[in-house]
């Protein structure tokens, strides 16, 4: 799933599938370049080696990474 987060212009809160790591709470901050329906089934890369860190209030269990092309867009 993936929901904007609440009193947040930018963060975008995941809930991902990630096989043998489990299910993870993913907090990105790509709401003004991305919109919740466009990720949903969509694959990506995701680093799940990190500390935990709360953002929003929310903790983030990970990081989904973009990359940008050459018009800007991710």
């Amino acid at each position: 799933t993936c929901v904007p987060v609440q009193k947040s212009e930018k963060l975008l809160q995941l809930t991902v599938d990630l096989g043998s790591f489990g299910i993870r709470t993913i907090l990105s901050g790509v709401a003004q370049s991305c919109t919740p329906e466009s990720l949903i089934k969509t694959q990506g890369l995701f680093v799940v080696n990190l500390p935990e860190r709360k953002m929003a209030g929310i903790m983030s269990q990970g990081m989904m990474l973009f990359a940008k092309k050459e018009d800007g867009k991710l």
